[in-house]
């Protein structure tokens, strides 16, 4: 037998601290590459999210302020709307009436049933903002809200008549969980009969 030195085989130093540096340097790209990723994927879904709000905006309250015969009183968050001639005499009547508020982050639309509230018959000379005021504080008026999680709404005529307006313009902010605002305009021409 010899006495030779069996030779032990592994890294050195210099191979050991080579071969971590690489490794590191790997690491941190694939870090930097996925946290792209993520950062690329969620504005994705936050910039869909908020295109969905403002198609569910746009769609529910777009009919409500189109499908209307003419205004009939409106202030910046509150406009009374006639919304068909049911009867065929050119006056409203408060069977007739629909009403869009802004109160406490919701559009909501109220009207009169028929079966708890008299009919009345109105004319288009009357005092529609009490009209109005009695129709926020009746009890009996139905309140639906139309959309919900608004941070500010605001309406305009586009007359200073409002009798005479064609068409109603609307500005929604609308601000979803942990994103920017949403800049709603809406600007809709009435498809129903003038008075």
């Amino acid at each position: 037998m010899s006495n030779r030195k069996q030779r032990v085989h592994g890294f050195t130093l210099v191979e050991l601290t080579t071969s971590i540096a690489a490794s590191a340097l790997i690491c941190s790209g694939i870090v930097v590459f996925l946290t792209a990723a993520m950062s690329s994927s969620r504005s994705g879904l936050e910039r869909s999210s908020m295109i969905t709000a403002h198609e569910v905006i746009v769609r529910r309250l777009g009919p409500v302020l189109r499908n209307n015969t003419c205004i009939l009183h409106i202030e910046p968050d509150l406009v009374l709307l006639w919304r068909n001639d049911l009867d065929f005499n050119g006056l409203p009547s408060t069977d007739e009436l629909r009403m869009l508020y802004f109160l406490d982050g919701s559009v909501m639309e109220q009207s009169y049933p028929e079966s708890t509230f008299p009919k009345i018959q109105l004319d288009l000379d009357d005092d529609f903002s009490s009209i109005a005021m009695s129709m926020l504080t009746n009890p009996s008026s139905i309140d639906d809200p139309i959309v919900d999680g608004i941070t500010d709404f605001v309406l305009q005529a586009t007359d200073s008549v409002p009798t005479q307006s064609r068409s109603i313009m609307c500005r929604v902010l609308h601000q979803p969980s942990d994103s920017d605002t949403i800049d709603i305009r809406l600007h809709e021409r009435f498809r129903m009969d003038a008075p």
